[in-house]
């Protein structure tokens, strides 16, 4: 049985330190991508698809976490069946992933095997014990700058929890996937006086001198 652990716990197993490496290995990874890429542009320009960049990003990212994190047997990273993740012992197995604009999304259509992660349900060659939990990363519009990184852990029944783990604090992000800003109502103008002002409805003025529509000869 899978436990499913909170975002105490979760910050508590990977430590402050811990949380540093990944900002730093994330920051550095998406970096040395993008350098990359423009390089290789530059030398013959190219058209590649987009899952190609991020794959570069995830693999550029996932040799910086091995760079910096001490491998004693707790710590593990690595592929799991296509998945590039970084697990910390039987507590928490985090998979690496861009999040879909300023969403907890990953992307429009979930995969099979991205419905069981998000469902904490069991899969072939994924650890059995651990929480999954997703580390993911926003990206501006433009998609040249990471703007931050969150953890996200779902289960079945939608967000557990969705906190930013951007080095200056943990913050927790708004789990509403497509938040709608409220509308809000123009108040009325006042006058000097301080009351609402009241538009007056003025009624036409009946002149009997006028004709009224009898026509005199």
């Amino acid at each position: 049985m899978r436990a499913i652990i909170d975002y105490n716990g979760f910050s508590s197993t990977v430590g402050e330190s811990g949380i540093e490496k990944i900002k730093e290995s994330f920051f550095e990874g998406f970096g040395l991508a993008l350098s990359t890429l423009e390089s290789m542009s530059d030398k013959l320009p190219m058209d590649y698809e987009k899952r190609t960049k991020w794959n570069l990003v995830h693999d550029a990212i996932i040799a910086f976490l091995k760079n910096k994190f001490d491998i004693d047997g707790d710590v593990e990273i690595g592929k799991w069946k296509g998945i590039s993740a970084i697990k910390f012992g039987e507590t928490a197995f985090c998979r690496i992933k861009k999040f879909r604009g300023h969403t907890s999304k990953v992307s429009v259509y979930a995969t099979p095997q991205q419905k069981k992660f998000d469902s904490q349900y069991s899969m072939d060659g994924i650890p059995e014990e651990p929480t999954l939990i997703t580390i993911g990363y926003h990206v501006n519009r433009a998609e040249t700058e990471l703007l931050s990184i969150s953890a996200l852990c779902k289960n079945a029944n939608g967000i557990i929890w969705f906190q930013q783990i951007d080095g200056s604090g943990f913050n927790q992000l708004s789990i509403f996937d497509n938040p709608i800003a409220p509308v809000i109502p123009l108040a009325p103008s006042k006058t000097a006086t301080g009351q609402s002002e009241k538009k007056k409805r003025v009624k036409p003025k009946i002149d009997p001198k006028k004709d009224t529509g009898t026509q005199q000869e």
